[in-house]
């Protein structure tokens, strides 16, 4: 009940974001649209010496047949560039949450999603005018405690 009750919820909201959004589909298909909760992360400006980033986490969740799924996606300078899709609804981390979880107080911005026993996340920082995204997973069926295991997936200008 309490899921029932959640979700219900979280299909008013996105109800909500979606009808207070100015996107439009750019994809039809015969079959009805899957429900998409539109999620915005915080925006965040880093000034260096010669130009102005900006970046943010964004990401789109779809309730699939099975499991949610999400698109998380970071917006920079007006573009979009897709990151990954990935098994559960993503959410902002904390910044307070951080340290525990080995993102660096560098980051600007992280986001993830835990489902089934395993999780996906995602932090921003930037490097030479570049906004970097790395990834890192956890498994609850690993045996020792090996961290997030980051590594940086992708730069973009």
């Amino acid at each position: 009940m309490k899921n029932s009750t959640t979700s219900i919820i979280a299909l008013c909201i996105g109800i909500q974001l979606v009808s207070c959004s100015t996107t439009t589909p750019t994809e039809t298909t015969d079959q009805a649209a899957p429900e998409v909760i539109p999620t915005a992360a915080a925006d965040t400006t880093i000034i260096s010496d010669t130009t102005q980033i900006t970046g943010e986490f964004s990401f789109k969740i779809v309730e699939g047949e099975f499991s949610p799924m999400t698109t998380v996606s970071v917006l920079s300078n007006g573009q979009e560039y897709l990151v990954d899709e990935i098994v559960g609804g993503a959410m902002i981390i904390d910044k307070g949450e951080y340290e525990s979880m080995g993102i660096p107080s560098t980051a600007f911005s992280a986001c993830g999603a835990w489902w089934a026993g395993g999780g996906d996340y995602f932090y921003l920082t930037q490097s030479n005018n570049q906004l970097i995204v790395y990834a890192g997973w956890l498994d609850e069926m690993e045996e020792q405690d090996n961290g997030y295991h980051w590594e940086e997936v992708n730069r973009f200008p």
